[in-house]
């Protein structure tokens, strides 16, 4: 999102630049010391405690009390590539707060790794809506602002400690991920499985370098466990300052893992990177096809199941619809994977000389319109031969077993796209099967997913494929 605030704040942050380029042609940076100075300080209060004293958005709180109080924490974001600028940011077991520094070139005293003691009495904590700040005193006008600590007083304020600590990041998912200033995530570093950027996206650059108006780039970042749609609990901005020295790098084209800083811009959730190499899409594109716009005939997204945490799992249960073993005794199974809930099946364990399982929707009323569109999505993992064929009825009635004689089914398969499943591991993401036509059909259908699998006891012939699927819909226009 383009955020009228931090517009304005990166159009000071570019007059400083520039008032910076007039007495140096050239930047260099120096690197961060090789000693590590002697600390003489020891924290009393975790970094959440801190953060506890500031409960009013928008509030300025000075820190003032009748001992030290004091906080220890890990550099894990400096200003060394331009994305963060004018502020370090630290975290300690309990969280992470953004501290304000009125100086450039931070890194070099204060770079990622860095073991940080910082007094706290006399400071003030403030948010910039939502995200929490520590600074140095408050900014008068007609809307008080926090001011950045002092270079004339850091040293009495930050103290140095040790060198190249080493912050894991969390790995987290969205739904971990809360919108309130006391989070305990905001301001830490934070690792996300399963994204990419919008297919659109991938022609550009991360940021837009040498553009000050505006002054950052912000991009929806996809989850891909949801190939159709994303709800606002599954939405992560990133966002990225021009001045960024990697701005010109081109967006990547993949999906993977994205590690940053987690913070709020009010209760939108947006990640900042330390560097480019922070993104790791190199793995294939899950598909992220929206449905067809139109009248939902049928939606089913399997999040209503109930999903134990380990096994025996239970089978897929949706009012009007069939689950069941024609042979081999294996039903669909409710599962769930980054949040996101979906059907599996796999012949693997049945010790079975032949494995078919059903899972066949409810009764669709195609009513009378003119184009009927059927989309789905599919995964799994370790490929060894077993079948996924999406099939379609006229006659079914919704009761007794669809293989039952008499019943016919239309196989679709053929018109549509399934996941190309790995041989060992599993897909990443669901594919979309893409727009399958129903226009030749009328009055109330059925679909079918229709698997077909093998593990008998003591031969090599197995067909254990994991197959899944989610998201299935039916639209009418």
């Amino acid at each position: 999102m383009n955020n009228f605030i931090k517009t304005s704040l990166s159009a000071i942050m570019f007059t400083v630049a520039i008032a910076a380029v007039g007495t140096s042609c050239k930047k260099t940076f120096d690197a961060p010391p090789a000693e590590t100075p002697p600390v003489n300080v020891t924290a009393n209060t975790t970094i959440a405690q801190l953060k506890a004293r500031h409960t009013v958005s928008g509030a300025l709180d000075k820190i003032d009390s009748g001992t030290d109080i004091i906080i220890r924490g890990i550099v894990i974001a400096d200003d060394r590539t331009g994305n963060f600028y004018k502020q370090i940011i630290i975290q300690d077991t309990t969280g992470g707060i953004q501290v304000n520094i009125a100086g450039t070139n931070l890194y070099t005293s204060y770079p990622i790794g860095r073991e940080v003691f910082i007094k706290c009495n006399n400071l003030y904590l403030g948010d910039y809506n939502n995200a929490m700040q520590l600074g140095g005193g408050i900014v008068a006008g007609s809307a008080p602002a926090l001011a950045d600590i002092p270079t004339t007083t850091i040293n009495n304020v930050i103290f140095k400690g040790s060198l190249n600590n080493v912050v894991t990041p969390k790995e987290v998912t969205l739904s971990q991920l809360g919108t309130t200033m006391q989070d305990r995530y905001q301001n830490t570093l934070v690792k996300l499985v399963n994204f990419q950027f919008n297919a659109a996206d991938t022609a550009n650059t991360i940021a837009s370098a040498g553009v000050t108006s505006p002054s950052s780039a912000s991009y929806n970042l996809q989850y891909c466990a949801d190939i159709t749609s994303q709800p606002a609990s599954q939405t992560l901005e990133l966002y990225t300052s021009n001045y960024a020295n990697f701005a010109s790098t081109p967006v990547p084209n993949g999906n993977g893992t994205i590690t940053g800083v987690f913070v709020l811009y009010r209760t939108f959730k947006e990640l900042i990177i330390r560097d480019a190499s922070d993104i790791n899409f190199t793995g294939s594109r899950c598909g992220f096809t929206p449905p067809p716009v139109g009248t939902v005939l049928l939606k089913e997204d399997f999040e209503s199941q109930v999903v134990p945490s380990t096994a025996p799992f239970n089978a897929i249960s949706v009012a009007g619809w069939f689950n069941g073993p024609e042979v081999g005794g294996k039903n669909w199974d409710a599962r769930i994977f980054s949040s996101n809930k979906y059907a599996q099946v796999s012949a693997f364990g049945s010790t079975q000389a032949a494995v078919t399982s059903w899972l066949v929707t409810k009764g669709v009323n195609l009513g009378s319109y003119a184009t009927k569109t059927l989309t789905f999505g599919t995964s799994g993992g370790f490929a060894n031969g077993a079948t996924l064929k999406v099939l379609i009825s006229t006659n079914y009635t919704g009761t007794g077993n669809p293989w039952a004689a008499g019943v016919t089914w239309t196989d679709l398969s053929a018109g549509a796209t399934f996941a190309t499943i790995p041989s060992s591991g599993y897909v990443s993401g669901f594919t979309s099967s893409g727009n399958i036509s129903l226009n030749s059909y009328s009055g109330t259908v059925y679909i079918a997913f229709k698997y077909e699998g093998a593990d008998p006891t003591g031969t090599a012939s197995d067909k254990t494929t994991t197959w899944q699927i989610d998201n299935i819909y039916v639209v009418g226009n």
